[in-house]
């Protein structure tokens, strides 16, 4: 696609959607698309996304959230006929802004192959349910499994938090629990229960993927007023807003800068988060 080149607006309409999830995410990500774009179908890629690494351990995670999904997009579309595909990718620990807090950090990526667009949204939640324990008896398991809103969100257990030789995921029911836990006690001091992150074990990682679909619902409906490609957004923001008291610049946002994906156009938009003065607390200066 080159630069001078023009883009129909409906460029979606009746194409094949191919998600590149194995629990359930189209639930949430695929009507509103279809709604919004009139997609012919979609279909569910065969793909095994856990190879590319596992919440409960198995398979380590060794790339960032944003290039786990490009790659099971570009994985995805080679075991298909179609040229849309759409991935997701999430990671769970702390809050980027606010590390004392848990958040849910997801990313959903859309690959247009056809017209070489790739367009992703991402959702910080603090919504999640995300955490484990080392137990040694049951009331600590019942304690912690009321606290991960269980049933209605699975649980995992595992022998040892790390190094296990037991895992039993999607735990769903009291009983299975009890038992399961009992059984493991039997043979250990001490055993460890985590909550289980997959999406369609857990209703409010599915939310927080759901608020992310609708970032890039708004984004592709985002168009460049110069080339009309789907997409225009924040490319990057420049700090400087200077402070109320002393005049200092300091590392709150200044401008933001608006682009296009395809072509160069830009729109700076100033002081963008509504205002033209800092105040005092966020200088370096006056607040050393």
């Amino acid at each position: 696609m080159t630069k001078s080149q023009t883009f129909d607006q409906n460029f979606f309409k009746e194409r094949t959607l191919v998600v590149a999830s194995k629990h359930n995410k189209e639930q949430v990500i695929v009507p509103m698309l279809s709604r919004a774009f009139s997609l012919k179908e979609f279909v569910i890629s065969p793909l095994d996304t856990d190879k590319f690494g596992t919440f409960s351990g198995e398979k380590e995670r060794t790339l960032s959230p944003l290039e786990t999904a490009r790659i099971k997009c570009k994985e995805a579309l080679l075991h298909s006929n179609h040229d849309l595909v759409i991935a997701s990718e999430g990671s769970f620990g702390p809050h980027p802004h606010y590390p004392f807090l848990v958040a849910d950090d997801e990313f959903l990526l859309l690959w247009d192959k056809r017209n070489n667009i790739e367009i992703w949204a991402r959702e910080v939640s603090t919504d999640t349910n995300f955490g484990g324990c080392k137990i040694d008896n049951l009331q600590m398991l019942l304690s912690f499994a009321n606290q991960a809103l269980f049933p209605k969100h699975s649980l995992i257990l595992k022998d040892s938090k790390d190094g296990f030789k037991y895992l039993k995921k999607g735990i769903s029911n009291w009983a299975e629990l009890v038992q399961s836990a009992s059984s493991l006690l039997k043979m250990h001091d001490s055993i460890y229960v985590e909550t289980d992150m997959r999406a369609s074990y857990n209703p409010s990682r599915m939310k927080v993927i759901e608020k992310t679909a609708h970032k890039l619902l708004q984004k592709l409906n985002s168009i460049c007023e110069k080339c009309s490609a789907p997409g225009f957004g924040l490319n990057r923001i420049i700090k400087g807003l200077r402070c109320e008291q002393c005049g200092t610049p300091t590392n709150l946002p200044l401008i933001a800068i608006h682009g296009c994906l395809i072509c160069p156009h830009e729109k700076e938009n100033h002081y963008p988060n509504g205002k033209k003065i800092a105040d005092p607390l966020h200088c370096d200066v006056c607040n050393p």
